[in-house]
């Protein structure tokens, strides 16, 4: 019986800092919410990615994650992206993921390397027209 619709806006940080990363008017997102499952959509396109250093990490989601599923491990939600345009690394990475871990409101963006590991994307992946799309499944707290 708990059913609710609604938007959210993703911000973006570097290393817990945002300073001087300017948004487009694309940047936005909708969410469901059926009990405690999140699914939400979100789109993510900035003008500036400002001058700092650290781990991208997607911030805003609507509520906080729950801890249901992941035993030790505090990884609960999933992200995906659909879209992916000016994000650049010195290596020929195979795919972009994202993790929400429990009582957060973060996707940390991760990709695998060359020899399958998965290492943090990082603030100088990104260049100053980066545009994302994604989808994020998690369980609220």
């Amino acid at each position: 019986d708990d059913y609710e619709e609604g938007t959210w806006t993703p911000t973006l940080s570097f290393g817990g800092d945002s300073t001087g990363i300017t948004y487009a008017t694309t940047t936005g997102g909708s969410y469901v919410k059926i009990g405690r499952q999140v699914i939400l959509h979100g789109r993510l396109k900035i003008n500036s990615k400002g001058s700092l250093s650290g781990a991208a990490v997607i911030g805003g989601l609507p509520f906080t994650c729950g801890n249901v599923t992941s035993g030790g491990s505090g990884i609960e939600g999933d992200a995906y992206f659909t879209y992916i345009h000016d994000i650049v690394g010195s290596e020929d990475h195979a795919h972009i993921t994202g993790f929400v871990d429990q009582s957060s409101t973060e996707v940390d963006m991760k990709w695998n390397n060359d020899s399958g590991d998965t290492e943090n994307i990082e603030w100088g992946d990104f260049e100053s027209s980066t545009s994302l799309s994604f989808g994020c499944t998690y369980p609220a707290a």
